[in-house]
């Protein structure tokens, strides 16, 4: 011990003294404390003192401050921080190109592989830049000195395929070529593009190789956008549709007046941005405003600072100021409580757009692509006047970029009137010439405001028609690597000459290099061949040509040393045989993506023929794939199916023929019972078949009345759905559709003698009513009629019992709502008849003569017709109308009225939708939105807009419920938790009644641990009836609740004792849980601590106030949600966001995890012995356990496991909460009062003093043992 106490000294007097500087108070300017420190440096001050644009700090050396108090600067309240000098207009972090050129700035990003760099923002391209520029850049980067090598935004985008742009804007998906001295040298073998400093040269490069990224933007904040007045668009943001502006005020107002006025439309514009780009964006955003030198506006609600290198993470430097900015971009941070005022806001808001909406359609008539844009504001645009889309086609081999006609063909803007909000429609149209009349490909790309792709369908184009055909051939070649590297693109023009000569094709053009291997390069080409017109049949002339190019190509191309791979044709399937079972199949010509049947009789089980897809691509060419089914060579056809079978195999005679339209379908449709799949699929076979014949001889076929026509689909509106859907694998009901429809227009057209009109009132128009078909046919020439309105009578199942009321052009919305019992309408206004567009002259917009206007309008009283095979969120849920004007273009300037009655009003969204034919790569058709909209619904119906003529209906979105399941929930889970909690309170008032009651019974010391139990579960119940029921806290708008201004401060004090009481009933729950645990486990003792109660009451009561208090005291407007909130939703004041992870779950999971142990610890030990084998008990004991297990679930609040698990969204656990942890109240009465017999005797001797009870047992109830 001596030598223990002589070290210890030693030790002591070896040490340096203790340096402490003591505690001082400053009073210059702003009075701040300067707490006592130990050495050190850079001190501050509590709070933090200011002078100008600096943080005062003092340094404590031997026990003395520096600079002492005499020297100290005055400290203010504000602190201003000033912009640093910046070389160049271009924001911070952002460089400048050149001393000449301030339209562009560069930006070197972190480094990492090759992962389209610049896609986000990036306008610009390297090659694009004068000489002067680019070594401007060159010279900057090597200051920088980040790395020799930078990666740029272009790559390859197939093997060995010219190197391409990646950039959004003019430059995405062209070739790079360079207009600098900066030269190209492309290395064939690597496929990312890069910029060599050294070198002073652009290359390519692997691309999983990690370097930085150099990547140009426009030196422009202001995007086009659809902005609010006087708010410009601003680039450079992760996503750019944000517009910026200053809301500026007639009187100055503090930070918290101005955001109570403007809360609903704009955010501080420095919150969440980085710092500097926010302030160069203000600066460039005041330019605009006339403010005199040195103005300053609110800015921000804290001060942020980039963290690190991390992209869009940012940290609050300081927290507890406002920040004001002024014109030149310095920033002054004032403290909360300061009472400055300011007379403007910089404001930024983030405008939604509508997702853009692409159809890219070839008018084969006049050789012209059309490319429809709704909503074209929602795309990433270059400049005003970009289209914001790139049009590409293979029409010239590799991918290139094609011209679009800038100059709209059509464009709209209107606004529609939807569920109380404003919102606009937006409609362009384009005309892309195509750049060949050779067959191609052609489609558009385009990026959104947040830089997503989005692209039309490939569309082909084939302007020769039958004259010529595209046949794609697969080449093996052989090529060395230096071959390769050096001469490929001389090579490759060699072969497609080579080719051209050895097949005397029209064209070759080299369309992909597929794979290098082994020196063996495999090509695939496409050949224009022209067709020989030596047969009837389009199949048998291609399929001579296909014979006649395999046998070239396996005699001569090995005379060039090319191997022959492939041949196949790029549009179609070619006519071949298959064997099913020693029966000759043959198959016919069939398009790419289609199915097809045999013309043989070969019918599966399931009436369908037997089928086959024609698999492949345009590029890649066409194959046949496997044959679906095997022939039931038992089924005897029936009279419909012989019928039909021959008419498709020609083998009627001239007169069936001739009536076929008529007589012969009236024959074998007056009985549909006795159809089959494939009588559906002969149907529409022969329908085509009917047509083509008519087409060449219009007196060979009686086209009958529209009256038959009705009939007729009326009739195949009746047959098996099932059937329908099985035919609709062989595209049978679209093909009928069609038919039906030409048809029609052919005989309106042929129909040219007004005086043969219906007569309504003086009002001409035809009409064809069957029971599940319509058609009414309009001439607005004759009173304005076009449209039509059904009004049932009943809730009929056909159109022979509704009411038909024609509509005129004239007629308004309000008008046709006023009908009852509607169920469905259209017509065409009259801004639609005066803005169509006659399709027989596309090359000006020339106006309708209305004498020539016929509009057709059919109604089908179901979707028999419209079986839609792929999955599809979008459900019909009304009549479908079909609307075409023969002679006219479909798109439309304006839209079309359509009403509809709803089959169902379930709880998902409404669409409006159109039947999309377009059958690419699928064997049927689908029902599509774009370019309808739902305007509003009335009741039961739906209005809608349409912008184009086709076949449409009201759809529903099952993948979108109008309210989702938690919402439907949450009235019943409100009620429950109310009706528990009025229970458990009624129960907590049993308890303090009994206490009141019986002195003795409430000086037990279990009573006392239970009556605070009660009281602090109390308090929370009482605070959320408070809640449910009271509307004064929360002001309701538009559906949407906000804390109200006058009430935030009690809003904070309710919330801040909610918070406590919550607190403090888990505390007490985890003290109630240690005393079970030491009684009936008894691993600490029976014998209670000394005051045990006080110790307890300070525990209970007091450590619940230490996380209120620091809410309170860092952030009390955290108990206020600053979100919005439907009724449906939690509307109470209580913590949000960081707050209440810790300082309310992380507690409560922690009592609960200690709980749940002592729980699962006091089972075991009332179940087993000192031995730890299970007691064998009597009857009587395994109930009281049982009983004991329930009260302690509740008494311990593990009831709240279901709160945790109700996070999972299933509403089982949801409901178990409420109905469990609402009742806790209620249980520990029942428990407490009712069963525990001490207790219920004192009950029931002060009823009836002459009874008494006595227990054989000592309760299991007891909290403590007494």
């Amino acid at each position: 011990m001596i030598i223990l106490y002589l070290l210890i000294h030693f030790l002591i007097f070896l040490s340096p003294s203790l340096q402490i500087c003591l505690e001082e108070t400053s009073y210059k300017g702003l009075s701040v404390r300067w707490p006592q420190s130990e050495e050190g440096t850079d001190i501050k001050s509590d709070p933090l003192c200011y002078n100008e644009d600096t943080i005062i700090t003092r340094n404590c050396v031997n026990n003395t401050w520096i600079p002492s108090l005499s020297e100290l600067t005055p400290c203010f309240e504000a602190l201003h921080i000033f912009d640093t000098p910046q070389s160049s207009l271009c924001p911070a972090t952002y460089m400048k190109v050149s001393e000449n050129n301030t339209n562009y700035c560069y930006k070197v990003e972190k480094a990492s592989s090759w992962s389209f760099p610049c896609l986000q923002g990036g306008a610009s391209v390297i090659t694009h830049l004068s000489d002067d520029d680019v070594e401007s850049i060159l010279t900057s980067l090597k200051k920088i000195n980040v790395s020799r090598y930078f990666w740029l935004p272009g790559r390859r985008a197939t093997l060995f395929s010219p190197l391409i742009w990646n950039t959004p804007g003019k430059m995405w998906g062209r070739n790079v070529e360079s207009n600098n001295f900066l030269p190209v040298r492309d290395c064939i073998f690597k496929n990312c593009l890069l910029l060599d400093i050294e070198a002073r040269e652009i290359t390519s490069e692997l691309c999983w190789i990690e370097y930085p990224s150099l990547c140009f933007y426009r030196n422009d904040i202001h995007y086009p956008a659809n902005c609010p007045e006087n708010y410009s668009g601003v680039r450079l943001t992760p996503q750019e549709s944000i517009c910026a502006g200053i809301k500026v005020s007639h009187e100055e107002l503090s930070f918290e007046e101005f955001s109570n006025i403007s809360q609903s439309q704009c955010t501080p514009m420095g919150d969440n941005i980085e710092n500097d780009l926010s302030r160069y964006v203000y600066k460039e955003i005041a330019k605009n405003y006339a403010f005199p030198e040195n103005t300053w506006c609110w800015f921000s609600t804290s001060f942020y600072n980039h963290v690190g290198d991390q992209i869009g993470i940012f940290k609050s430097v300081f927290s507890d100021f406002r920040v004001s900015i002024n014109n030149k971009g310095s920033i002054r941070l004032n403290r909360k409580q300061d009472s400055m005022k300011l007379s403007c806001l910089a404001c930024r808001t983030q405008i939604l757009y509508e997702q853009p909406e692409l159809l890219f359609e070839y008018n084969e008539i006049h050789n012209t692509m059309y490319l429809t844009i709704y909503f074209p504001s929602g795309l990433w645009k270059y400049s005003e006047n970009d289209t914001g889309i790139q049009c590409f086609s293979d029409a010239k081999g590799f991918v290139k970029v094609i011209d679009i006609n800038e100059l709209p063909y059509m464009q709209i803007k209107t606004s529609k009137y939807q569920d109380k909000t404003n919102f606009t429609i937006e409609k362009v149209v384009y005309k892309v010439d195509l750049i060949t009349d050779r067959s191609a490909q052609y489609w558009c790309e385009g990026h959104t405001n947040n830089f997503t792709l989005i692209a039309t369908e490939k569309v082909i184009a084939n302007p020769q028609g039958n004259d010529i055909h595209v046949f794609s051939l697969g080449l093996e070649i052989f090529f060395t690597d230096d071959e390769i590297r050096i001469e490929l693109n001389e090579k490759m023009i060699q072969v497609c000459e080579n080719v051209t000569l050895i097949f005397n094709a029209d064209k070759v053009l080299l369309m992909e290099m597929l794979t290098y291997a082994s020196e063996k390069l495999l090509v695939l080409l496409h050949m224009h061949m022209p067709i020989m017109n030596i047969h009837n049949e389009k199949g048998d002339n291609i399929k001579i040509l296909y014979e006649n190019i395999k046998q070239i190509a396996e005699t001569e191309l090995f005379k060039y040393n090319y191997t022959f791979v492939n041949i196949s044709s790029s549009m179609y399937c070619l006519p071949t045989t298959s064997d099913s079972e020693g029966m000759i199949l043959e198959w016919e010509l069939t398009a790419i993506g289609h199915i097809a049947a045999p013309k043989q009789f070969c019918l599966q089980a399931n009436g369908l023929p037997v089928k086959r897809r024609c698999l492949g691509s345009y590029i890649l060419g066409s194959r046949w794939g496997q044959v679906e089914g095997v022939c039931n060579k038992n089924y005897s056809p029936s009279i419909a199916t012989t019928y039909l079978y021959k008419f498709y195999k020609g083998r009627m005679p001239a007169n069936d023929t001739f009536e076929f339209l008529t007589n012969g379908l009236g024959y074998i449709l007056n009985d549909v019972g006795i159809f089959i799949p494939a009588d559906i699929y002969y149907l529409s076979i022969s329908l085509q078949q009917i047509l083509n014949i008519a087409q060449s001889n219009k007196s060979s076929v009686d086209m009958g009345t529209i009256e038959n026509i009705a009939w007729i689909m009326n009739r195949v509106m009746i047959l098996d759905n099932r059937y329908l859907r099985l035919a609709q694998t062989l595209n049978s009901t679209n093909v009928i559709l069609d038919a039906v429809d030409v048809i029609i227009h052919k005989l309106v057209k042929a129909r040219r003698n007004t005086s043969t009109l219906r007569s309504h009132q003086n009002v001409g128009y035809d009409l064809a009513r069957q029971p599940n078909f319509l058609i009414q046919i309009c001439y607005p020439t004759i009173n304005n009629i076009s449209g039509i309105a059904i009004r049932y009578k009943t809730n009929t199942s056909n159109f022979f019992d509704v009411d038909i009321i024609p509509l005129f052009k004239n007629t308004t919305y309000d008008e046709v709502l006023l009908i009852s019992n509607l169920d469905i309408a259209t017509w065409i206004p009259g801004n639609v008849l005066d803005s169509l567009i006659i399709s027989q002259n596309l090359t000006s917009n020339e106006t309708l003569q209305v004498e020539n206007i016929r509009i057709i309008i059919s109604i089908f009283h179901n979707g028999a017709v419209f079986q839609e095979l792929d999955p599809n969120d979008l459900i019909l849920n009304s009549r479908v109308i079909g609307v075409s004007i023969p002679g006219f273009l479909p798109n439309l300037l304006h839209p079309i009225p359509l009403i509809f009655r709803n089959f169902n009003n379930l709880a998902y969204k409404k669409q409006c939708g159109y039947w999309d034919f377009m059958v690419k790569n699928r064997a049927s058709g689908f029902w599509s939105s774009k370019g309808c909209y739902l305007v509003s619904t009335v009741n039961n119906t739906s209005v809608c807009n349409c912008y184009h003529l086709t076949h449409f209906g009201q759809l529903i979105n099952i993948r979108q419920r109008i309210i989702d399941d938690n919402a439907v929930n949450t009235k019943p889970l409100n009620i429950i938790s109310l009706i528990g909690s009025f229970l458990s309170l009624l129960g907590i008032t049993g308890i303090w009644l009994t206490a009141f009651v019986f002195q003795a019974w409430r000086k037990k010391a279990g009573s006392k641990v239970l009556l605070n139990l009660t009281g602090a579960i109390a308090m929370p119940l009482i605070l959320m009836v408070v809640f449910n029921l009271g509307d004064t806290i929360f002001l309701g708008e538009n559906g949407k609740y906000f804390a109200s201004n006058k009430m935030k401060i009690i809003c904070i004090f309710l919330g801040a004792i909610l918070h406590y009481s919550v607190l403090a009933s888990f505390m007490w729950m985890l003290i109630t849980a240690s005393l079970q645990f030491i009684r009936y486990v008894r691993v600490l003792g029976d014998k209670r601590p000394s005051r045990f109660m006080i110790k307890f009451t300070l525990i209970g009561w007091g450590i619940p106030l230490v996380p209120v208090a620091a809410v309170l005291i860092f952030d009390p407007q955290n108990y206020i949600s600053t979100a919005s909130l439907s009724r449906n939703e939690y509307a109470i004041c209580y913590p949000t966001g960081f707050y209440l992870i810790v300082t309310v779950i992380v507690p409560i999971c922690i009592i609960l995890f200690i709980n749940i142990t002592l729980f699962i610890s006091v089972l075991y030990a009332i179940s087993h012995g000192p031995d730890g084998k299970m007691r064998t008990t009597d009857i009587d004991l395994i109930g009281a356990q049982i009983r004991l297990s329930i009260f302690l679930f509740f008494l311990l609040g593990l009831t709240w496991i279901f709160g945790i698990f109700s996070f999972t969204k299933n509403l089982v656990w949801s409901y178990f909460f409420c109905l469990t942890s609402t009742l806790q109240g209620f249980v520990l009465f029942v428990y407490f009062v009712i069963c525990d017999p001490i207790t219920r005797n004192l009950w029931v001797t002060l009823m009836k003093p002459q009874f008494r009870s006595n227990s054989p047992r000592e309760s299991v109830t007891s909290i403590t043992n007494t």
